[in-house]
């Protein structure tokens, strides 16, 4: 599963460091203003905000402004983008972290996202470049995504005219923030963020 690289401003926030995923889920924090740089070959970068979706940068660039908009939806519900592209999700499993050992932070309650997007366009779409993205709680604080032992799978692919795609997407959840969450898919440089809302499964 590609790995990307985030810098989230704000003192406290929870974030998974790129370069050591691979050891589990790692608290780290960053300055403000920081800039993201490239997690790998093509890997897309980004930098959150104070609210809402984060500023994505594919190879360098970021996503214009006037791309194709959709209305949020709740969790379970679909977000539909006027050029035919529409995307589905919801919380679909949970759980701790069991792994131990270095930076892993053992017993750390997650949520599954099951996301699934069909392409109801006339042309290919590249999503080979998705970020996901989760806020939670009453002051939307980010949430830390997981990769490492549970079942997720990045949607990765360049999706043909009247396909679908379906991912599964993972982020670390406390119980006492799972009242309010907001879920963003960043897919691509041609659509805005997918945005989800609603309450997590607990």
């Amino acid at each position: 599963m590609r790995r990307r690289t985030a810098l989230l401003s704000g003192a406290g926030v929870l974030v998974v460091a790129a370069a050591a995923v691979v050891v589990g889920v790692v608290v780290a924090t960053s300055a403000p203003d920081a800039a993201a740089t490239a997690g790998g070959i093509d890997a897309p970068a980004y930098v959150t905000t104070e609210t809402g979706a984060p500023v994505v940068e594919r190879d360098g660039v970021t996503a214009p402004d006037d791309r194709v908009a959709a209305d949020p939806a709740p969790f379970g519900g679909t977000v539909d983008y006027a050029d035919g592209l529409t995307v589905r999700t919801e919380a679909v499993d949970q759980g701790t972290v069991t792994s131990t050992g270095a930076g892993v932070v053992t017993g750390a309650p997650f949520v599954v996202f099951s996301v699934t997007v069909h392409n109801g366009t006339d042309a290919d779409v590249d999503l080979t470049s998705v970020v996901p993205s989760l806020r939670a709680g009453s002051d939307v604080v980010p949430a830390a995504p997981l990769y490492d032992d549970v079942d997720v799978a990045d949607l990765d692919s360049v999706v043909a005219a009247g396909d679908d795609v379906t991912a599964r997407y993972a982020f670390v959840v406390p119980d006492d923030r799972r009242d309010e969450a907001t879920l963003y898919l960043d897919l691509d440089g041609v659509h805005a963020p997918a945005t989800f809302t609603g309450s997590l499964p607990r």
